[in-house]
């Protein structure tokens, strides 16, 4: 999964002609403590309650405060695990998604992070990820699962996502075995496209810190 399949369509960025009574009004509907500013479809940066709360004038405009606005991002096809490394180290309620020559596409929100951590639990667990892509039309769980169970393995967690604008699906496999090369190789075999791959021997290293980027960001 990359940083564009996470964009929450709920948050709107604020404007630099915007009032700082607006983006706290906005942070406090929404829950959050960052906001991104977009200016004509560009990202300018993030700016945070805590850059607001001391202010006694709420109707200065954004774009008229003496604030240097931190500019923290993920590109679109960022691995995920690597946009959670991101939140964590900069301690964000949320992360701005840019694409080609740093336009504006959204932002990760903390509720886009827990429904993730919900889809993924098995994390925790020892194995292997492995990510297909496939015609919605050729999914079948039963079917995969049998091209692993030859392996002697077994899928732990298993989870579709649609693909924008296509026909096209994702399948990310969670397997409980450490070696997943027979398994990669058993898919290439029956002509499956093997999206993505990750090893524990490889990576577990990786994963764990990654989760604990996460549990440390759902801490927040």
């Amino acid at each position: 999964m990359i940083a564009s399949d996470l964009i929450s369509p709920a948050v709107p960025p604020l404007k630099p002609e915007d009032s700082v009574e607006k983006a706290m009004n906005w942070m406090k509907e929404f829950h959050l403590e960052h906001l991104p500013v977009v200016e004509e479809g560009r990202y300018r940066g993030l700016i945070s309650e805590m850059d607001l709360l001391d202010l006694e004038d709420v109707n200065v405009l954004i774009k008229d405060l003496n604030i240097p606005l931190n500019r923290p991002f993920a590109v679109q096809q960022e691995h995920i695990f690597d946009v959670l490394q991101k939140i964590d180290e900069h301690r964000l309620s949320l992360l701005p998604v840019l694409g080609e020559e740093e336009s504006y596409l959204g932002v990760i929100s903390r509720e886009s992070i827990i429904n993730f951590y919900a889809n993924i639990s098995a994390v925790k667990n020892p194995g292997g990820i492995v990510t297909l892509e496939m015609s919605a039309n050729d999914y079948s769980l039963a079917e995969i699962a049998r091209i692993v169970e030859s392996n002697n393995a077994a899928i732990l967690n298993a989870t579709v996502n649609t693909i924008a604008n296509s026909s096209r699906i994702e399948v990310i496999l969670k397997i409980n075995q450490a070696d997943i090369n027979a398994v990669i190789a058993t898919f290439e075999r029956f002509e499956y496209t093997v999206k993505q791959a990750y090893q524990e021997d490889e990576h577990n290293d990786i994963l764990k810190d990654r989760f604990d980027s996460l549990m440390n960001y759902l801490d927040i």
